[in-house]
C-alpha cells in the first residue's frame, strides 16, 4: 500500500476531538457507529496514536514526519499480543486491507486484471464441456 499503514492511518485514520474533528478512524466509522465495541477500540487507538506524536513533539499523529509515523506503526505492530496498540494495530490492518485491496481502482497499480470471473460460475447447473 503505498505510504504504508502510517501513511493510511495519517490520511484517512485518526482524528483529534476539540480541533472540529471525530475522534475516530474514517473508514471504521460506520462499523464503529453500530458496535460499541468497536468504536471503544478505534477511540483508545486514536488515543494511543495521538500520546505517540506527542511524545515525540508533534500535536497529532498526522503531522509527524513519514519516519516517526512508520516507528509508531512498527511499535503497536511488535506491541504484546492482546495489548491495545497491538490489536489496534490488526484491526486496522485489515482494515486499509480490506478497502484498499477490495476496490478495483487499486487493482492497476498491483498489475492486477481483475477476478478470472467477476460474474462467478454462471454456468454452474450445466455438465462441464467436454463431457458427455
Amino acid at each position: 500500500m503505498p505510504g504504508g499503514l502510517g501513511g493510511y492511518l495519517a490520511t484517512r485514520g485518526c482524528t483529534q476531538p476539540g480541533r472540529g474533528r471525530t475522534g475516530r478512524a474514517h473508514t471504521n466509522s460506520n462499523k464503529a457507529a453500530v458496535n460499541p465495541t468497536i468504536l471503544k477500540l478505534v477511540r483508545a487507538g486514536c488515543q494511543w496514536l495521538e500520546q505517540q506524536a506527542r511524545q515525540r513533539g508533534q500535536p497529532a499523529f498526522a503531522e509527524l514526519n513519514e519516519q516517526d509515523r512508520v516507528a509508531v506503526v512498527g511499535l503497536a505492530e511488535n506491541a504484546t499480543a492482546k495489548s491495545l496498540p497491538r490489536v489496534f494495530f490488526e484491526y486496522t490492518r485489515e482494515d486499509a486491507f480490506f478497502f484498499y485491496y477490495g476496490r478495483p481502482e487499486s487493482w492497476t497499480m498491483l498489475d492486477y486484471p481483475g477476478p478470472p470471473q467477476p460474474l462467478g460460475f454462471t454456468d454452474f447447473a450445466r455438465p462441464p464441456k467436454g463431457s458427455a
